[in-house]
């Protein structure tokens, strides 16, 4: 199944380096990640999946959403120019 690794770019939580605390305090107007985004897909063996737990979370917005990108690939298109 894989084993958790280490995120190369947010230190981890003390004693436990492979679990980043993703937080928003209420005077932050930017939210944890920026943007759409994909932990470490570009990695040569990225891990199998992330997980997320919500221990608090606001009564709307804030939305968490996560994609299968295998699927996602697997059905795209080829380009118009290959399939001549």
């Amino acid at each position: 199944m894989g084993r958790p690794i280490e995120y190369p770019f947010v230190k981890g939580i003390e004693g436990f380096p492979e679990i980043i605390e993703v937080k928003k305090l209420e005077h932050e107007r930017q939210n944890f990640g920026g943007i759409w985004h994909s932990d470490t897909a570009y990695l040569a063996e990225p891990p199998m999946g992330s997980m997320l737990l919500a221990r608090e979370v606001p009564p709307y917005g804030g939305d968490t959403e996560f994609a299968a990108s295998t699927r996602v690939r697997s059905a795209v298109r080829r380009p118009a120019a290959a399939a001549r």
